[in-house]
């Protein structure tokens, strides 16, 4: 990053690799000269890093960068998703945030937003620090509308009240019309090199990403579904269970689970099964109860997932081993009480109790 001018700024990862002290001495002699002159990034520094990087520890030293609002964010319940609010959403190695577009049953429509508010293009929504719920400015990327599903969020930020201004923006980008000059939004990118291209191809790869997102390995294709001819339980009824368990190393309140039915199988177990049976795992995997649709999205609501990361790093697990452990954990539960109309599940208080909140 050589050469940097007054009126070209670093980009966030670029001061966060700064502040983390991982760039070369040419690049960081740059950015301190940049900021040595550059108020607004210096103002990125204080408030605006820990946006991206409080999925990760601060070191020691960098701790006071961490604004209050997040702190308060992060203490509180997590609200219910709403459109117009903006979040930091997290996958794996993805950070990012987001303002929530639409609400469906079981995804969220969402347009990109940036704190790289210079990278704005004509179909960005620009918002100043005064309207931003974090107190910098925001650029939130209408024409990169994408579908995440609900286990990406991560930390509601507060509300922006953009959605009239992203509705117009939308409009306007499908027609490939001018936006309204009331709106602000940046300038056009004409040259065939502009930095702005590729900041905007970097953000469509990472909300890509975001939106193929899984934790669960489901039979879920009607072809897949097909190939089970009959249940769990009867594929199962000719197998020892003392063998069965053994063979996947379950105890016996797990090992009686599944040959009731109520315990969601992984594929590598299917695996096994399918040679203790004799049959293609795919049907043993499509034999398997469903999960339960308000079960499932439960689990999938941000309200839990800090409760899963904390779970999983006590018993050093992964997120994802820790959602399944908690579903094969529940799943008994529901399936003893499906159709149960005098006593219906709810759902919030089954995993809240199931992680001790």
């Amino acid at each position: 990053m050589p050469n940097i001018s007054f009126y070209s700024h670093p980009l966030l990862t670029e001061l966060a690799d700064y502040v983390d002290g991982l760039l070369e001495d040419a690049s960081r002699r740059d950015v301190e000269d940049h900021l040595s002159a550059c108020l607004e990034c210096r103002i990125a520094i204080r408030d605006a890093l820990p946006l991206i990087k409080i999925g990760t520890p601060l070191a020691p030293e960098h701790a006071a960068v961490l604004d209050s609002r997040l702190t308060e964010a992060l203490g509180s319940d997590t609200p219910e998703p709403d459109a117009g609010q903006l979040w930091r959403l997290r996958w794996g190695d993805t950070t990012a945030l987001a303002v929530l577009i639409k609400v469906g049953a079981d995804d969220f429509t969402v347009a990109p937003a940036s704190l790289d508010e210079w990278m704005a293009d004509d179909y960005t929504v620009v918002v100043a620090p005064s309207w931003s719920p974090i107190g910098t400015g925001i650029a939130v990327w209408v024409g990169l509308e994408s579908i995440v599903p609900p286990y990406v969020l991560d930390v509601c930020l507060g509300e922006v009240d953009v959605l009239d201004q992203i509705a117009a923006v939308r409009q306007a980008y499908r027609k490939g019309i001018s936006v309204e000059e009331v709106i602000v939004v940046g300038p056009p990118i004409i040259e065939v090199v502009d930095e702005r291209r590729e900041y905007r191809d970097g953000l469509a790869l990472e909300f890509a990403s975001l939106s193929e997102a899984e934790w669960l390995d489901l039979p879920a294709s009607p072809a897949q579904e097909t190939l089970a001819a009959e249940s769990l339980v009867n594929l199962l009824r000719p197998v020892d269970p003392r063998g069965l368990a053994e063979a996947l190393g379950l105890d016996a309140p797990s090992t009686f689970a599944l040959l009731g039915g109520e315990r969601l199988l992984a594929p590598e177990e299917a695996s096994i099964i399918g040679r203790m049976v004799g049959i293609d795992p795919a049907v043993v995997l499509a034999a398997t109860p469903p999960v339960p649709p308000g079960l499932l999205r439960e689990l999938n609501h941000p309200d839990h997932r800090r409760a899963i990361e904390a779970r999983a790093a006590q018993t050093g697990h992964t997120d994802s081993e820790e959602r399944r452990l908690a579903l094969r954990e529940l799943l008994p539960v529901a399936a003893r009480r499906a159709g149960d109309e005098a006593a219906p599940l709810d759902w919030r208080r089954l995993v809240r109790d199931r992680f001790g909140r």
